[in-house]
């Protein structure tokens, strides 16, 4: 894992972290109880899930899927039709706001 990826994914509230693009893990940190076989269906139906919407002409840049005790944040690449993603891990909802200006950040250097 890169170091602007392991500051990001040791930010307060972040439980794990996937960079990826469509199904193919970059980079991982991941929660204890998620296996390398559902990050990997989890990023598959992230990319797919985006392209759908972008092929809508409603492109997204950010989703939010809230599951007690945990929830997931996936913030796109900032592009026409976003192909490559981070998916956070987010235990403290309240932590949003900083991870989507760290996630910003990170895209700004890519």
């Amino acid at each position: 894992m890169s170091a602007d990826l392991a500051i990001l994914a040791a930010l307060p509230g972040i439980a794990g972290l996937l960079h990826h693009r469509g199904g193919i893990i970059l980079s991982q940190r991941l929660p204890a109880d998620l296996t390398p076989d559902h990050a990997a269906a989890l990023c598959t139906a992230v990319s797919r899930a985006f392209a759908n919407y972008a092929g809508a002409g409603r492109a997204l840049r950010e989703a939010w899927f809230a599951f007690p005790g945990r929830s997931v944040l996936v913030v796109a690449r900032p592009a026409e039709t976003p192909e490559e993603f981070l998916t956070l891990f987010v235990t403290d909802h309240r932590a949003v706001a900083a991870i989507v200006r760290a996630t910003g950040e990170f895209w700004s250097t890519r």
